[in-house]
């Protein structure tokens, strides 16, 4: 689960298998609250700071790292 808590980002994502891909802007805290990003196994995913500003995520996990989760995937060569 991601929480961009200050910021700007841009976040690629494309499923490894079928190879669907989703793009998304996201901005930081605002007045109305702020935006849970969760990323299941098998989306590759990457994140980029578009601001001028340090963005903060906040990344939090309820299981140790897996490994077989863990894979190479090149998301800006398109």
């Amino acid at each position: 689960m991601f929480c961009l808590l200050n910021g700007q980002i841009y976040v690629l994502l494309e499923n490894v298998q079928t190879k669907e891909k989703e793009r998304l802007r996201l901005n930081g805290l605002s007045p109305d609250g702020f935006y849970l990003l969760g990323i299941p196994t098998g989306i590759s995913h990457l994140i980029i700071n578009t601001g001028k500003e340090t963005a903060n995520l906040l990344v939090y996990s309820n299981c140790p790292p897996n490994e077989k989760d863990e894979i190479a995937y090149d998301l800006l060569n398109e």
